[in-house]
This record gives structure tokens, sequence and C-alpha cells, in this order.
């Protein structure tokens, strides 16, 4: 166990095998202190009580427990030893985090092509760093596109058809197609969403496309289709 010194604070091992007989005086090898030593466990009754029986003028001062123990051999400065080990292992945490995450950024910027390939959400996080260029729904083209007017399904239906070609070099996100149905008077008598049939279309490829409609009340005679991208692919 460790006594230390009420002085001059020094640290001393002892066995806890002094005070089987109870209290004990020792005396400090550093300052020359001495007092009444015990058992940590002692409550403070206790302390108070063997203090009061071993200032008793009944006690035999001349026997041998009454001599002071003087201690001689200093505990380390474990606090300080901890202190300072700890700071050591703190700062190589830190500096080691500091390492795994610029090693992982690299990684995520040097394999960007390879990482949008197997997870294509990750995209838009590259375009918000400014680590790649969103779409050019320019680069996209509409093709072979028709309207046929047939019976389907027990109702007449407007039936558009096309592809979708990708002009670009680099793969791209398909956006939503548009159609208005145009009357004889040029008016739109009906307008209505495609969604694209897949996430992505490969440079220089074709994707298809098919919708069908109940048939308007009007004669149609001219479809137009037009390429709207949302707010966040932009």
């Amino acid at each position: 166990m460790i006594i230390v010194c009420k002085n001059c604070k020094a640290s001393f091992l002892v066995s806890a095998s002094i005070f089987s007989g109870g209290p004990r005086r020792v005396k400090c090898k550093r300052c020359g202190e001495s007092w009444l030593a015990d058992l940590p466990s002692k409550t403070k009754h206790d302390k108070k009580k063997t203090e009061s029986k071993a200032k008793s003028p009944t006690k035999d001062q001349n026997a041998p427990e009454s001599k002071p123990l003087t201690l001689e051999e200093e505990a380390p400065q474990a606090s300080a030893f901890n202190k300072e080990k700890i700071k050591k292992i703190a700062f190589m945490a830190g500096l080691g985090l500091t390492g795994t995450v610029v090693f992982f950024g690299l990684l995520f910027i040097v394999l960007q092509n390879q990482i949008v390939q197997i997870f294509p959400h990750t995209e838009n996080i590259y375009i918000s760093l400014r680590l790649a260029k969103a779409e050019d729904p320019r680069k996209l083209l509409l093709q072979k596109v028709s309207s046929v007017r047939r019976y389907q399904d027990g109702a007449m239906r407007l039936i558009i058809e096309g592809e979708v070609y990708n002009t670009g070099i680099k793969k791209q996100r398909l956006p939503i197609i548009v159609v208005d149905a145009i009357s004889i008077g040029k008016q739109t008598i009906e307008s209505w969403h495609i969604e694209p049939p897949q996430a992505t279309i490969g440079a220089g490829a074709t994707v298809p496309f098919v919708s069908a409609i109940l048939y308007p009340k009007e004669m149609v005679v001219e479809v137009n289709l037009r390429f709207v991208v949302k707010s966040h692919d932009k």
C-alpha cells in the first residue's frame, strides 16, 4: 500500500501487514515528520478512537510498537507518469485517425470512376464536392419516336415509342421524358411523364422506351417530347 506524508506529500510503499496489530506510528525519511498511520479502510470515527487511545498516558511509550517506523521505499510518481502516457497515446491516436481519413479520402478521389460504377448514388456526392460535373442532358437525343393509335386492353390508346441515344463520351443519368399531345388547333390536350426505364445510359448506347395513355377525346395530330432534369440531378 502507499502512505503519503502529511507534511511534504512524499509517497512511500509499505506492507499492509505492519498494521496487523492496529495503528502504527510512522516517520517520513525525507522531512522527518511522524504521524499515526492506519489502514485506509478505517472510518473517521475509528481513527479518532485509535488516536485518542494512542495519546492516552497509560500507554507504555517505551514499547516497541510506539517507536516510529521510518518509511524508506518511496513510491513512483504514478499519476505524473500516467498523464504523460495518456497524452502520448492520445497524440498517437489522433495522428493515426488523421492518417486513416487522408488515406481513404485519396482512395475516394482516385477510384472515383470505379466507385460510381458500383454505387451510382455516390455520384451526387462527387458533384456536391465539385469533384465531378453533372450530366449534360444536351448530350442525349430522342430518336425513332413514333405515336400510334391502337386498341389495347379493351380501350383505345395513344402509344408512344422511341429511343434515347447518348452522344456523349461518358455515362449519363437518364432524365424524365415529358410528352405533350397536340390537337388540330395547336393546343396541348394531354401531357404526361415517362419515367426512365433504367437509371443510367452508357456512352454511345441507346435505351428504348414506351408509354401508353387512354386516347384523348380530341384528335391528336402531333406529339412533342422533351427531357426534364430533376433539381437534385442538376
